[in-house]
């Protein structure tokens, strides 16, 4: 069974959010996770190409126990803080639509 840790609170605050993204993009980056600024681009400072990315995105939809079927260039998505407030939106909006809820 997974713990609450793993699998990612639905009372994460930003900066819990931001520790662990800074993390998972540690492991694909080989960087410490403190070497890892907030405002670094993902592909042109990081040089998180997409299959990496692709990785990231599974990593963190388990980690938060959501989906992130449009995270791409799309959803404005270039900085590791753009990522981190992108999880931030989902995870609350998991906490107003838990899964299960039916009209």
């Amino acid at each position: 069974m997974e713990s609450q840790t793993q699998r990612g609170s639905r009372d994460e605050t930003i900066d819990d959010i931001a520790a662990a993204v800074r993390g998972v993009i540690s492991q694909h980056v080989h960087r410490g996770a403190d070497d890892i600024a907030l405002d670094a681009g993902l592909e042109s400072q990081l040089e998180i190409d997409s299959m990496a990315m692709i990785q990231i995105n599974v990593s963190l939809e388990e980690r938060f126990g959501i989906a992130m079927p449009d995270l791409a260039i799309d959803a404005g998505v270039s900085t590791v803080r753009d990522l981190v407030q992108y999880i931030h939106t989902r995870v609350s909006e998991a906490r107003r639509w838990p899964s299960g809820t039916t009209w």
